[in-house]
C-alpha cells in the first residue's frame, strides 16, 4: 500500500524542516503521531533511532524505527515496524516556493494478512487520515506564532511501558426491560448463569477478567485469537441455550486490539475504552471488531470494514463483524 500527498504551506523551508522533525512536536502536527522520542545519542540524523506511539488504522500501537535517509531542508525517511505493519516507510521531501514550502510526503505500507487482502478497502480510510493529518499540518505552521516555530529545547519523557492486548467488552442487551418482564428472582437467577458461563468460557480461552459491571463483562487476551474465539463461543453457546432451554440473553460483544499500561494489577488505557463503546455500537447477537484485531487474529472479516464514530474517541474507528 503506498500512498503520496503534496501540501504547501506558508512558511519557510526551514521553519517546516525544523518543526516537522522536531520529536516534541510530533504531536502537534494533528496526525496519527501521540508520542515519539529519540532513543540514540545525538540529535535527528542518519541512523538516529526512535519509539513512540502512534494510531494506525484506528488503533493505538507501539513503534519502533530508524533514519535511513537524512538531507538537512531537502529530504528525510523513516522506517519503523509496529502491529499491524510488517513494516512500514514515510519519505518526506521539502522544496522552496515563491510562497513558502511545497512538502511532499509519501508512505509505503507492508499489512500483515488478512490486511493485505482488504487494501483495498482499507484504502480510503487510510487516505482520509492522512488527508486530515496533512490539513492539520498545514493549518498548525501557518497559524501558531513565530516565536513558537521553532525546534523545542524540551526533552520528551520516556514512553512508559505497556503491554499489547486485545480487550473484549460483553453488553446483555435490553437487561432494563428484560427485569420488567421476568421479574427480579428470574433476572438473579439469570445473572447466575450468564456470569458463570461466560467465565468458563473466558477461562478456556486463557482470558483475564479485567471488571464486571451492571450485566457486562471486559476482559483481556494476551492473543487476538483467544479473543476472537471467546467470543464466538459465547454467542454460540447463547443460541445453543436458546434453542435446548428456550431462552438466553442477546449478547452484544465488542473487541479491540491495542497498548494498554499497566496500573497496579491493573491494565488502563484508551484501547479499553475503545472496545467499550464499540461494543455499545454492536447489536444483540453481533461481535465487532476492530482492523486491528482481524490483522492479528487471521481472521477474516465476515463484512467490509466501516469507519465508525465513538462517543469521546477523536478520530472514526474502521470495525467489522465476525462470523459466527
Amino acid at each position: 500500500m503506498r500512498y503520496q500527498f503534496a501540501i504547501d504551506i506558508d512558511r519557510p523551508v526551514e521553519t517546516v524542516w525544523e518543526f516537522s522533525n522536531d520529536f516534541f512536536n510530533a504531536p502537534r502536527l494533528g496526525g496519527q503521531a501521540i508520542v515519539f522520542r529519540q532513543t540514540s545519542p545525538g540529535g535527528p540524523g542518519l541512523g538516529a533511532t526512535y519509539e513512540g506511539r502512534m494510531m494506525i488504522l484506528g488503533f493505538e500501537t507501539r513503534v519502533h524505527g530508524s533514519f535511513t535517509e537524512w538531507e538537512p531542508l531537502r529530504a528525510m525517511t523513516a522506517s519503523m515496524s509496529a502491529r499491524p505493519l510488517k513494516w512500514a516507510r514515510l519519505r518526506e521531501t521539502y522544496e522552496p516556493t515563491p510562497t513558502g514550502t511545497r512538502m511532499v510526503r509519501a508512505m509505503e505500507l507492508d499489512l500483515r494478512f488478512p490486511l493485505n487482502i482488504l487494501a483495498p478497502i482499507l484504502m480510503p480510510f487510510v487516505i482520509r487520515r492522512w488527508q486530515h493529518a496533512n490539513a492539520s499540518i498545514k493549518r498548525i505552521l501557518e497559524s501558531i506564532p513565530d516565536e513558537e516555530v521553532r525546534a523545542s529545547t524540551e526533552p520528551v519523557a520516556a514512553i512508559g511501558p505497556s503491554v499489547h492486548r486485545t480487550v473484549m467488552f460483553t453488553d446483555i442487551v435490553g437487561s432494563t426491560q428484560l427485569i420488567g418482564v421476568i421479574g427480579d428472582a428470574a433476572w438473579r437467577d439469570l445473572r447466575r448463569w450468564h456470569d458463570a458461563t461466560l467465565r468458563t468460557t473466558f477461562e478456556r480461552h486463557h482470558g483475564r477478567e479485567l471488571d464486571h459491571a451492571g450485566d457486562g463483562f471486559s476482559v483481556a487476551f494476551e492473543s487476538a485469537a483467544d479473543g476472537v474465539s471467546c467470543a464466538v463461543e459465547i454467542e454460540r453457546t447463547l443460541i445453543g441455550h436458546r434453542r435446548t432451554a428456550g431462552f438466553a440473553p442477546q449478547l452484544r460483544i465488542g473487541l479491540h486490539t491495542g497498548e494498554l499500561q499497566r496500573d497496579g494489577d491493573g491494565l488502563t488505557g484508551s484501547a479499553l475504552h475503545v472496545a467499550s463503546r464499540i461494543a455499545a455500537s454492536a447489536a444483540g447477537g453481533e461481535i465487532l471488531a476492530t482492523i486491528s484485531t482481524f490483522a492479528e487474529s487471521g481472521v477474516t472479516p465476515a463484512s467490509p470494514p466501516t469507519e465508525i464514530s465513538l462517543r469521546g474517541i477523536s478520530e472514526p474507528v474502521a470495525v467489522a463483524a465476525v462470523a459466527w
